[in-house]
């Protein structure tokens, strides 16, 4: 309706936005929602995202409700690529949960590419994602680029 290609559809979040658009295209209750599947997404960009919440109560107050928002616990072999970024400087914690997460996509056969993006921290990966010489955009337009289906 807004003349977009629905065979090229990416998801692309940032910090927990990164952690959403994640266990959007691992658990299959959002997109079965709508009756799509993990297939409907040529694939995913999470920049410094979180993947296992199992250990922060923020995300429930019991290891059950934090198991099920943790896209560490979705994996399967049907999901859609995944590109993976931490920073430099970084939260405590992300740039080890990127590695993991990226480690554990490869394990179960999906395509995965994690990135280091040097010189940056948490906030200005973002903030400066729209410059022309910015490495988290370029392996962002790359990760697009050679997006196969």
């Amino acid at each position: 309706g807004y003349g977009g290609d629905p065979e090229r559809i990416f998801v692309a979040g940032h910090s927990a936005g990164g952690h959403l658009v994640s266990l959007l295209a691992l658990d299959g209750r959002y997109l079965g929602k709508h009756r799509l599947t993990p297939q409907s997404i040529l694939g995913v960009i999470s920049l410094s995202g979180i993947y296992d919440v199992r250990q922060s109560a923020v995300f429930g107050p019991d290891e059950q409700s934090r198991r099920a928002a943790s896209p560490m616990e979705y994996i399967h072999r049907n999901a859609p690529p995944f590109l993976i970024t931490y920073c430099q400087w970084d939260y405590p914690g992300l740039p080890a949960q990127a590695r993991m997460f990226d480690r554990a996509l490869r394990h179960n056969f999906v395509a995965s590419t994690c990135r280091f993006v040097p010189g940056e921290d948490h906030i200005s990966e973002i903030v400066r994602v729209w410059m022309d010489d910015d490495p988290t955009a370029r392996a962002m337009l790359k990760f697009m680029d050679e997006a196969k289906r």
